[in-house]
């Protein structure tokens, strides 16, 4: 009787340590994110939509209405940012140190493009008018 009593206790508690041990995986990569917001430098105004990529991997996400974009259960390790945005210049951060269970926000600034110049060709075409 005491060996049933002793053998259920011991296989509660291993169940109970399985269920609530977490991997050294696991907890690696629980915690470590990367998150900022994207603007315009210019107007401060809140970017939509702007992509945003770690550089050397596939992992890329775009900014919600906000401005916000975020990398979650990232693993400890360097980063860089790049965005990519039209009629805006591509930015690349500095290196990111990330450390076990660590947060890090960053505020990037986007700078538009000066593509809103009149291009004049040596050779114009004629315009062709249609009459109705």
């Amino acid at each position: 009787m005491k060996t049933k009593i002793l053998m259920t206790i011991a296989l509660g508690l291993i169940t109970l340590f399985n269920t609530y041990a977490e991997s050294p995986a696991k907890i690696e990569n629980s915690n470590n994110s990367l998150t900022g917001t994207i603007i315009d430098s210019k107007t401060g105004e809140f970017l939509a939509g702007v992509e945003v990529m770690i550089e050397g991997s596939d992992s890329k996400t775009y900014t919600d209405f906000e401005g916000k974009f975020s990398f979650d259960t990232l693993k400890s390790g360097e980063y860089k940012i790049k965005t990519n945005y039209l009629s805006y210049d591509m930015v690349e951060s500095r290196s990111i140190k990330i450390n076990t269970n660590e947060m890090h926000a960053l505020n990037i600034e986007l700078q538009a493009t000066n593509s809103n110049k009149l291009i004049e060709s040596k050779n114009p075409s004629p315009v062709l008018m249609v009459a109705r």
